[in-house]
């Protein structure tokens, strides 16, 4: 019932799940999926603006993207990257 991993990379459902829910679906794996794929392109570590874990994870909550991902300059690999990280609603 804990949480095992790095909070930069998990997906907000994970970081606030409580321990009667499983907040584990697929789509936490196509949000890291797209945190890999920032860091991959701009060789920076998402939300590297962040001085601890707390801050991490309030960003994530509110939906904040990271600050790096704005310095992806193709407007295709942008897009696809923010369908990774942006909830769709149900």
């Amino acid at each position: 019932m804990s949480i095992v991993g790095t909070p930069v990379y998990m997906a907000p459902e994970i970081l606030k799940k409580n321990n009667n829910e499983d907040g584990y679906t697929n789509k936490c794996d196509i949000y890291s999926f797209g945190i890999m794929l920032i860091e991959m392109i701009t060789l920076e570590s998402p939300y590297k603006e962040c001085k601890n874990v707390l801050e991490i994870m309030t960003l994530k909550e509110k939906i904040k993207l990271p600050e790096s991902i704005f310095k992806i300059n193709d407007k295709n690999v942008f897009k696809f990257i923010c369908g990774c990280l942006i909830p769709i609603p149900e």
